[in-house]
Formats: structure tokens, C-alpha cells, sequence
């Protein structure tokens, strides 16, 4: 990787545990000029190394909640003998809205994810205590939910105040996160997102289906009071 703030290196960027990471040190501005990276380098007699550039399928992130520890894109690059260069992993070899709190998919199948946008033009807050998503205009089939009986789907989400404390979140699991909540049964808690168009930041929430490429013809959402 570049450089980083003291401990948080990036090891903690591979280690199956959301509450630890890597933080760029990136204090004044991250520009065209002093770029930021972070990657690995597999060894050269590994199995995998033998498939060459075209190996990679599928990257996961997963960033900050906070909108402003953020990326909004990344472009992945591959080292080929000399000097690093563009992947071949997307069109633009770029990632896009990667949000944060939560594992972003960038590289998804057709319809494996379905997300909601706020329509508003004005910076806001927005407490989104529940969503449901339907396979019938009715909504009596639910799709499934995330977490562990949610027959393997995440929540997707832009980014948000968290408020869950530090200690808490670490007793909750490794890889927990708050946008579960979402999506967790229960309206006494839920997430409080940040919608900032003015810096171009939409907030968004949703579901991956992993695997299952699916139809939603139905979605019911409880939404609560902002601060």
C-alpha cells in the first residue's frame, strides 16, 4: 500500500474484520499528483498466478460508513512485468459508488442488486427504519433478507451515521454491520443515511442478491424522524 496513519495498516484491510482498517494518509488532499493504492501480490508460485491478468472476477469492498472516508470510484490496476495498468476488470476499469458501511459488490450480474434513491435535490438526513423487498405487485413473496437466515443477500447502502459504539460493534461479530438494520425486523432501530447532492453524494439503499438475479415488483419501507 501507500502510506497510512500508524495503525491502521493494511493488514487491517484483509483480516474478516469491519472494525479495524486501513486509513490512507491522505490529511491535506488526494490528487492527481499523490495518488493513494492499496492491493496485494499474490507469490509467484501460487496456482492462481498462473491465470494471468484475467483472474480477478469479482471484488468486494467495503468502506467507511462515513461519506467523507469515502471513495466514490476506484480504478483497479494490474502490474504487467513493468509498470501498473489499466485492468480489463470493467469497460472503464474503473469501480463505482462504492458506498460504505456495508460490502459493496461493484461487479455484479444483471439484476443481482436493486437499490433506492432519494428523489430530492436538497442536502438531508434520512432515517430509513425498514425495507422490504417483493416478488408480486401484491407483496405477499417476500425476497429474501440479509443476515444470517437471509438466504444469501446484503444490504447495500451509501453511507450513514453510525451509532452503534465501538465496543458494541465488536461484540455484534467481525463483519456485522448497521445497515442490517434495515432489514432486521424491528423499528426501534434502523439507519440514519446521508443524502448530499450538493457534493454530489446521493444517498442509496438496497439489497444484493449475490447469485440470484431477481424481479422486485413490490417494496414497502417504514421510514422515522431525522435529528
Amino acid at each position: 500500500s501507500s502510506g497510512y496513519f500508524a495503525v491502521d495498516g493494511p493488514e487491517n484491510a484483509f483480516d474478516g474484520d469491519s472494525v479495524t482498517g486501513w486509513v490512507a494518509n491522505c490529511d491535506v488532499s488526494c490528487n492527481e499528483t499523490r495518488r493513494y493504492w492499496i492491493g496485494m501480490e499474490l507469490p509467484s508460485d501460487a496456482v492462481e498466478a498462473s491465470a494471468g491478468e484475467q483472474m480477478l472476477r469479482c471484488f468486494r469492498v467495503w468502506q467507511s460508513e462515513r461519506l467523507e472516508r469515502q471513495m466514490v470510484s476506484v480504478q483497479v490496476q494490474i502490474w504487467n512485468g513493468e509498470i501498473y495498468s489499466m485492468s480489463p476488470v470493467t469497460d472503464t476499469g474503473s469501480l463505482q459508488e462504492l458506498g460504505g458501511g456495508t460490502w459493496s459488490r461493484p461487479m455484479a450480474s444483471f439484476m443481482t442488486k436493486w437499490r433506492l434513491i432519494p428523489n430530492v435535490t436538497t442536502d438531508r438526513l434520512w432515517r430509513l427504519l425498514e425495507l422490504e423487498l417483493f416478488a408480486d405487485s401484491a407483496c405477499k413473496y417476500r425476497l429474501p433478507k440479509s443476515g444470517d437466515t437471509g438466504g444469501g443477500t446484503s444490504v447495500l447502502a451509501s453511507g450513514y451515521v453510525p451509532f452503534v459504539p465501538y465496543f458494541d460493534r465488536i461484540e455484534l461479530g467481525a463483519m456485522w454491520s448497521e445497515a442490517e438494520h434495515m432489514q432486521d425486523e424491528d423499528l426501534k432501530t434502523g439507519v440514519l443515511l446521508e443524502h448530499m447532492p450538493g457534493r454530489q453524494r446521493n444517498a442509496f439503499v438496497g439489497v444484493d442478491f449475490l447469485s440470484a438475479g431477481s424481479w422486485v415488483k413490490c417494496v414497502k419501507m417504514v421510514q422515522g424522524p431525522t435529528p
